[in-house]
């Protein structure tokens, strides 16, 4: 892959960065391709408990595709459905994704970026705008916009990752209108056969602070 979507760690929080601050971040194929390769790594790594999505810069989360590129990528109807089948494949990895996903947005946000933030679980921004019209979790101001996802997601990598998983799951599960099997009407009660369970129960008992290892 390139440089063109970055993956660090810090702790359980895997943060990604779409990288082409020059072009505010403006997708061609090739980011594409490799969003939707480095979604794959983060959703078979057991480890990670949050994702942050972010747009390198601090000038624009994503400011759409790179319409430049077009003639060579983009210019009959074969290849405007090859292109849909990778741009189709990247969205799909970041909405089925295990873990939370908050999105860090600073700075226009529109076509490709903004069905990237929709499928996010939580989006935190510096535009008020976008507030008002219902499409964030949590308008703050722009000086504050970093640390603010950072704190989310650093209470989101604290909490019960089993928990979250189970949530997101569920949650999908409801968009399917086919009938309940009985295994997954069994599957809710058992996190009370975790140790994650039992370490909530103790550590809300004893007043203290749950450590969580997601077993």
């Amino acid at each position: 892959m390139s440089d063109l979507i970055l993956l660090e760690r810090d702790g359980a929080v895997a943060r990604v960065t779409l990288n082409r601050p020059e072009r505010l971040n403006a997708f061609t194929l090739a980011m594409w391709e490799d969003l939707g390769a480095v979604m794959a790594e983060v959703n078979r790594d057991d480890q990670v408990r949050c994702v942050v999505l972010s747009g390198a810069g601090g000038k624009a989360f994503g400011a759409g595709a790179d319409i430049a590129e077009f003639r060579q990528v983009r210019y009959d109807a074969e290849q405007a459905r090859g292109y849909a089948r990778v741009v189709d494949g990247a969205l799909e990895a970041l909405e089925h994704c295990p873990y939370p996903v908050v999105a860090s947005i600073a700075g226009p946000c529109m076509g490709g970026g903004l069905e990237l933030a929709l499928l996010c679980d939580l989006r935190i921004c510096g535009a008020e705008e976008a507030m008002t019209k219902g499409l964030v979790t949590r308008a703050v101001p722009d000086e504050a916009l970093e640390a603010e996802t950072g704190a989310t997601a650093g209470r989101i990598a604290s909490g019960a990752p089993l928990a979250a998983r189970w949530h997101k799951r569920f949650v999908r599960r409801t968009l399917d209108p086919a009938p309940l099997t009985e295994a997954e009407r069994r599957e809710p009660f058992e996190s009370c056969d975790t140790a994650d369970y039992r370490e909530g129960i103790r550590a809300f008992l004893a007043k203290e602070t749950p450590v969580f290892e997601g077993k």
